[in-house]
């Protein structure tokens, strides 16, 4: 296959892994904003302090201080920057779960009305009457 050009450079049709990559990126790139903008809504926010605490937990847990961190990541070709912004998504999204997903306690007033609207829209109604439980007639023999 020719390349095509474009201004003085020739612009090469991507491979089927770079295309790949490139949409796992976007796809990723979709989910972050999603994740800050239901963050954003939600008041749900990482200050820097929290950051600037799990950067300095981060370099602990790998026994360094912080210059030996900064140095780590440089020879990683890392920046200070890139690290805190992946921590803060980290911190947001585990935010955002926890209280998208947190426990909550339901009151018998909340089943009983939900019970009762469910019960309204229902196409048939079951009463139980009487509840057999099986059980074995000979007792069990020791060994």
């Amino acid at each position: 296959m020719r390349p095509s050009w474009r201004g003085s450079r020739p612009v090469r049709p991507a491979s089927p892994s770079g295309r790949r990559f490139s949409d796992r990126r976007s796809r990723q790139l979709i989910d972050e904003q999603l994740v800050q903008g239901e963050a954003s809504a939600l008041g749900i926010d990482v200050s820097d302090d929290e950051v600037q605490r799990l950067v300095e937990q981060l370099a602990r847990e790998n026994h360094m201080d912080m210059t030996q961190f900064r140095q780590a990541l440089a020879q990683q070709g890392l920046s200070m920057d890139s690290v805190r912004d992946s921590l803060k998504r980290q911190q947001l999204m585990m935010r955002l779960l926890q209280y998208k997903v947190k426990p909550r306690r339901v009151s018998d007033e909340e089943v009983q009305a939900a019970y009762a609207n469910m019960t309204k829209t229902s196409e048939y109604e079951v009463r139980a009457r009487d509840i057999f439980i099986s059980a074995p007639t000979a007792p069990p023999r020791s060994r």
